[in-house]
C-alpha cells in the first residue's frame, strides 16, 4: 500500500511541478514584455529630452538676438534700412531700378 501512495504522490508532484513551471514561464514572458515596453518609453523620453534641449538652445539664441535689438535700432544702418524699405526714401542723386513683375 505504501508503494501506491508513493506512485500517487510522485504523479501529483509531477503535475504540481508542471503547473509551477507553467506559472513561472508565464511570469517570465510577462516580465520580458513589460521590459520591452519600458525600453520603448525610455527611448521616446530620451528623444523628447533631446528635442527640448534643442528648443532651449534655439530660444537662448533668439533671446540673445532680442537683447541686441534695441542697440541695433539706434544705429544709422537700421535707420537707413527702415527708411528705404518702409518709406521708399533715397539719397539725392541715387537712381532706383525696379523690375517689372508681369
Amino acid at each position: 500500500m505504501a508503494h501506491k501512495q508513493r506512485v500517487r504522490l510522485s504523479a501529483a508532484n509531477r503535475v504540481g511541478m508542471f503547473c509551477i513551471a507553467a506559472v513561472v514561464i508565464v511570469l517570465v514572458v510577462a516580465l520580458v514584455y513589460q521590459s520591452m515596453g519600458l525600453r520603448k518609453k525610455n527611448a521616446s523620453y530620451r528623444e523628447g529630452i533631446q528635442q527640448a534641449q534643442e528648443q532651449i538652445a534655439a530660444e537662448q539664441e533668439r533671446a540673445a538676438e532680442l537683447e541686441k535689438l534695441p542697440e541695433y535700432t539706434r544705429t544709422d544702418e537700421y535707420i537707413e534700412k527702415t527708411a528705404r524699405e518702409k518709406f521708399g526714401l533715397v539719397y539725392p542723386g541715387e537712381v532706383i531700378f525696379k523690375a517689372d513683375n508681369d
